[in-house]
């Protein structure tokens, strides 16, 4: 709703996309991109979310069915509670790492085995209540590299990085040896999350 996405080639380009997820041929469609650009990292939607079942069962055969490349996704989905079983499924697939997306709108997500959570911050002072895994940030004139003892994206902790820093270099939110940093250990076989911060 900001910035480049109210361009109007990037409004055709997303409708466009969107267009194609509908599609029956879209699974070996976005597997044969993937391995003509031999991509060793996808993340799935810079712009959009999983919208129905149908839909996470579909990156989920092509997380299957491309072994070779990681995948990462940010999700508010989970917010619709018929989702939450796909997207679980999703999640268990060894290269796929999802994370739940909240802000101090949207209430705790829930607490599911593999599957990590992102809070953007509006502010300085905006903490959940709740233990999240990662911070983003839409005010980043501040250096804040953690909140509450969580990791801030390095992208967005205010820090200017001595050689540009993307998402493809950093690796924070997709990259295993990494992401041992960010993981919480949960709780029995309610999987509820324990407070305590793994450093």
């Amino acid at each position: 709703m900001h910035g480049f996405y109210l361009f109007e080639n990037v409004k055709e380009a997303l409708a466009k996309n969107l267009k194609a997820s509908y599609r029956p041929d879209f699974v070996p469609l976005i597997c044969d991109s993937i391995r003509y650009n031999y991509a060793q990292v996808l993340r799935a939607h810079a712009a959009g979310d999983f919208y129905d079942e149908e839909y996470v069962d579909k990156w989920q055969q092509i997380t299957s069915k491309c072994r070779a490349t990681q995948f990462y996704a940010y999700t508010r989905s989970w917010r619709e509670e018929t989702l939450i079983p796909s997207l679980t499924a999703l999640s268990q697939l060894s290269n796929f790492q999802l994370w739940y997306s909240c802000d101090k709108d949207t209430g705790e997500p829930p607490a599911t085995s593999k599957i990590l959570r992102a809070y953007m911050s509006v502010d300085d002072d905006d903490k959940p209540n709740y233990q999240v895994d990662l911070f983003f940030r839409t005010k980043r004139i501040t250096v804040l590299k953690r909140i509450s003892g969580v990791r801030v994206c390095p992208v967005e902790n205010g820090v200017k990085p001595t050689k540009p820093l993307q998402c493809s270099n950093c690796g924070l939110c997709w990259d295993e040896t990494k992401l041992h940093h960010l993981k919480h250990p949960t709780k029995d076989s309610s999987n509820a999350r324990t407070l305590t911060q793994t450093q």
